[in-house]
């Protein structure tokens, strides 16, 4: 199934239900949490992200409902991969940044000092 979620062409490429558990003193585990995860698949690179899922209440809906829903839902999820996409090139940015300074420092200071040195390259 097709859909559009923040102008990027995706697709609902499956369906599994989940349980998540938490395990007690006396060896059982007790059920905290279960629903639907619904995976959303991307032709490229959305922020780097080529798939990623959501999870949704597990009961019956209608088509309109479910549309409605994982849109809404995945959305959501997505804004919060592409502001956090965002969030690491400019700290990447900062990083590098920072390197050339440091590097210009060391060389500078060991020019100066006729003393050898070695700059940071990765």
């Amino acid at each position: 199934m097709k859909i559009e979620l923040l102008g990027h062409e995706a697709e609902i490429s499956h369906l599994f239900p989940y349980t998540r558990e938490l395990p007690l003193t006396t060896g059982k585990h007790r059920i905290v949490d279960e629903g639907i995860s619904v995976w959303f698949e991307f032709k490229g690179s959305v922020a780097s992200v080529l798939s990623f899922a959501i999870s949704i209440e597990a009961k019956d809906y209608t088509e309109e409902e479910f549309i409605k829903l994982v849109k809404k839902e995945g959305e959501v999820e997505l804004g919060n991969i592409i502001q956090r996409y965002e969030e690491g090139k400019i700290r990447n940015a900062n990083r590098e940044t920072q390197k050339e300074n440091l590097n210009r420092i060391t060389a500078d200071l060991g020019d100066k000092l006729d003393i050898p040195y070695n700059l940071i390259t990765r």
